[in-house]
């Protein structure tokens, strides 16, 4: 939903309505990974801690930089935040001493 709200907000770019549909698909998106148990979020959340962070920082990431900036550089930026999330993730929690 946020994609396609982007994409006719390049055409369209003073429509307050696709801009709230924008809003409105990032706060879905982010809220469907939080680990409640009617939401998306416990199925991965239980699959793995790890998956869990890798998943939810690639949403987190994504998200944030639609909003800001272009669709291709908000794919590669939510690719970029996940990657780099995780291993710091995996640095600080996961690593055996």
């Amino acid at each position: 939903v946020a994609f396609a709200a982007k994409i006719g907000l390049l055409v369209f770019p003073e429509s307050w309505m696709l801009h709230k549909l924008l809003i409105m698909g990032i706060v879905l998106s982010i809220c469907s990974m939080l680990p409640i148990p009617p939401l998306d979020g416990i199925n991965v959340f239980f699959a793995g801690r790890l998956l869990y962070m890798m998943s939810f920082l690639g949403i987190l990431g994504t998200a944030i930089l639609i909003y800001f900036t272009g669709i291709l550089v908000s794919i590669l930026g939510g690719i970029l935040v996940m990657c780099v999330g995780t291993i710091m993730y995996y640095i600080w929690f996961e690593r055996e001493s």
